[in-house]
Formats: structure tokens, sequence, C-alpha cells
């Protein structure tokens, strides 16, 4: 899935940026929120419109 390559290409270079058009934005980005990221619901819908998304670690306390 893109996500999953998202999140890799992150992970080895600490950002990352995908470039996508309506539904496919749409999808990837449910995708990163189903997997502790945070960003928009929606990318958006109008023309130029775009959504950026942050990795959330979670950070346990002893």
């Amino acid at each position: 899935m893109a996500s999953n390559k998202l999140i890799e290409l992150a992970a080895e270079h600490d950002s990352v940026l995908f470039v996508g058009h309506g539904f496919l934005n749409h999808y990837v980005a449910k995708e990163l929120l189903a997997t502790n990221w945070i960003g928009p619901r929606s990318p958006g819908k109008k023309y130029w419109e775009f959504g950026a998304y942050e990795y959330a670690m979670i950070i346990t306390m002893p």
C-alpha cells in the first residue's frame, strides 16, 4: 500500500513528499491517520489544497 511505503521512507529520511490526486490522497490520509499519524482528516478537495501529516510518537513513562 502507498501509505506503508511513505511510512518506510519517512522513517529512513525523516520526511517525505507525496503528490497525488483526489481519492488517492483521501485513502492515503485515512491509512496514515489509522497508523498513529496526526493531520487533517481530509487533505483537501479543491485545486492545490494539501494535507501535512506527522508521525505521533507515543512515549510511555516507566
